[in-house]
């Protein structure tokens, strides 16, 4: 991956990460350094992309297997999923919601009932990073999800109390507006406030 840096006014490059680490290490620029590399809409501050990351913690492919890519977006939360990611690993959790509550049919009480929990359990942490990963490709924060599900559940129940018969119909248009944005909307391009661009 090839890098440009911006110094007193001048840009250089294109360099290497390798060479972009020494540079950093060797205090000729620093981690507010304006870089860009092909992709970029724009000059980026260092400590916004993967590079810096990759400077302050240098990690050797070799201990980063199959696995560890596989489940990347199910179990870290601090990265970005674009859409086709997004769609793909959601069905990929319904599926294995179901098979494990098919599969914990087979066995007697009480382990169908703790194999039914642990599926639920493991399947909405799942969905719950993947969602907050796709809010970072749209640069918004992770807590907008439990303060849209808060805000929109609170709207059902005062309509429930107040018996009005729009309350779950106003819950389940909200939930749906959530969906098709999170599931639709564009990412942003290029680097944000949550990482680099996951489709370049």
């Amino acid at each position: 991956m090839e890098w440009w840096y911006e110094k007193d006014g001048t840009s250089y490059g294109p360099v290497r990460s390798e060479e972009l680490r020494s540079l950093y290490l060797s205090g000729v620029i620093d981690r507010f350094t304006r870089v860009w590399r092909q992709g970029y809409v724009e000059w980026v501050p260092l400590e916004t992309t993967i590079a810096y990351d990759e400077i302050v913690n240098p990690r050797p492919p070799a201990q980063r297997g199959v696995v560890d890519r596989v489940l990347e977006p199910v179990i870290n939360w601090t990265g970005r999923s674009p859409r086709t990611q997004f769609w793909t690993y959601s069905l990929a959790i319904l599926l294995a919601g179901f098979l494990g509550n098919a599969l914990s049919r087979i066995f007697p009480e009480p382990r169908a009932v703790v194999m039914a929990g642990v599926t639920s359990i493991v399947c909405s942490c799942a969905g719950w990073v993947l969602v907050i990963r796709r809010l970072h490709d749209l640069d918004v924060s992770g807590w907008a999800l439990p303060f849209y599900l808060g805000v929109s559940g609170m709207i059902a129940f005062f309509s429930t109390q107040l018996e009005s018969p729009w309350g779950l119909l106003i819950y389940a248009v909200l939930i749906l507006i959530g969906v098709l944005y999170v599931g639709f909307a564009p990412g942003t391009k290029g680097p944000n406030s949550f990482g680099e661009d996951p489709e370049i």
